[in-house]
């Protein structure tokens, strides 16, 4: 909080000042001067109170009361005040991992729907995760992160805060959950207009299955257009949503659709400055404050453009994530997404999917098969490649294909025995 000058000024006037009124103790001098600075910070604060008092008399709603307090608060910065406390680290781990050995049920975290990624990640939505999704405009990202959330929801009766960045309004995600909940059985065309109520089969799965799954998440869904609200203005609300809506303790999935909408902190922030503020600030908030998991999706730049691209062409690797690289740096797992480009179809027959789900980043994997998941695949052809996760897409559906080097094998482009490699637990 101060400059080196200021600082040097403080503790020479403190030895004049201690001379002059015959200190005794002379240590006690950095005792003084935070005193000093404790102060100081006081009276800032005081005067930001006074401040915030005459915005909120301004304000027009609750929620720009809100964010004036918010934001002139903020402005503060008491971090050098704060204690240098530290974790005894290992204290307790006896006691903690003899508990979770006791327990009836193993708790890695909350079980997607996705086999594939559950046996060799493990669960992706536990407290403090931060998970990203990676592709181009239209590849599904909003999609892929509907289907996934809500459907892990689901299992597990837990509650969803869905940002939206003002590119959907909540009548559009609505209309692309009811093709969700039909398996993609209905297209978005017949969910929106009458055409369901003109063909018997959609019309059952839309009362009998659709509306229902829709029916169990009221008052465990919520949406919130977030777009014009800067970094500190998103995570103040999620964290008032979270103690006023959800209660201390329970558990929220918090879904961001997505990175790049996001307001500059004032007129010489640039927006991936904004963005990565905004990223460490929500980490720390699921990590350290509030019981949640963090997804959200970010644009690929134009190396993650695949469109009449060959297989030999396409980046797949962290280079083509775009705005921040604290992104990256505070995720627990981070993927790329993307549709399969024609001669990759081909190479399959066409039988496994349309969309590559590739992980580029995994902290604390926690899947049994994530061993042989990480080795190199030795093709047929004497070349090594990446294992990853096959999707197929429609309508706004996705199902499991298994992962790459299972096809691969089928297919016969593999040249080794995959179910002999070591490193993974036997599944019960």
């Amino acid at each position: 909080g101060l400059t080196t000058i200021e600082v040097v000024d403080m503790m020479t006037y403190l030895v004049g000042l201690s001379d002059r009124c015959k200190m005794r103790d002379k240590s006690k001098i950095g005792e003084v001067a935070k005193e000093l600075k404790r102060v100081t910070v006081k009276r800032e604060l005081i005067g930001k109170c006074e401040e915030a008092k005459q915005k909120v008399l301004k304000a027009a709603t609750v929620e720009d009361m809100s964010n004036a307090v918010t934001q002139t608060i903020t402005d503060v910065s008491t971090s050098y005040y704060q204690e240098a406390n530290t974790t005894e680290l290992f204290k307790n781990m006896r006691a903690r991992i003899e508990a979770s050995g006791a327990a009836e049920k193993e708790d890695l975290g909350y079980v997607g729907v996705l086999p594939s990624i559950d046996r060799t990640l493990g669960p992706l939505l536990r407290k403090g995760s931060f998970v990203n999704l990676s592709a181009r405009s239209g590849n599904g990202k909003s999609s892929f992160g509907f289907y996934y959330a809500v459907s892990t929801a689901e299992l597990h009766n837990l509650p969803i805060l869905w940002l939206d960045a003002g590119e959907m309004t909540d009548e559009e995600l609505e209309d692309r959950s009811l093709c969700c909940f039909s398996k993609g059985k209905i297209p978005l065309w017949a969910a929106i207009g009458n055409g369901w109520r003109r063909n018997k089969e959609w019309t059952d799965i839309m009362r009998d299955e659709v509306f229902p799954r829709a029916e169990k998440l009221i008052g465990r869904f919520h949406y919130k257009n977030v777009s014009g609200m800067t970094a500190k203005e998103k995570t103040a609300f999620v964290r008032r949503f979270y103690y006023n809506k959800i209660g201390r303790g329970n558990f929220l999935i918090i879904v961001d659709d997505y990175l790049k909408a996001i307001e500059s902190l004032g007129k010489d922030t640039k927006e991936y400055q904004a963005v990565g503020y905004y990223t460490s600030d929500m980490k720390s908030l699921v990590t350290t404050d509030i019981n949640a998991a963090f997804m959200t999706f970010t644009q690929s730049n134009r190396f993650g453009i695949t469109k009449g691209k060959k297989i030999t062409e396409i980046v797949d690797n962290d280079s083509v994530i775009s705005v921040s690289d604290r992104i990256k740096d505070n995720c627990t797992a981070n993927f790329l997404m993307r549709y399969k480009v024609t001669e990759e179809l081909a190479r399959e027959r066409n039988a496994f999917g349309n969309v590559v789900l590739k992980n580029l980043k995994i902290r604390q994997a926690r899947g049994r098969d994530y061993a042989s998941f990480a080795q190199p695949i030795k093709m047929s052809d004497g070349s090594f490649a990446e294992d990853y996760f096959n999707l197929d897409y429609h309508g706004f559906h996705y199902r499991d294909m298994g992962l790459f080097s299972e096809i691969q094998k089928k297919l016969g482009y593999v040249a080794i025995d995959l179910s002999k490699r070591e490193g993974d637990e036997p599944m019960p």
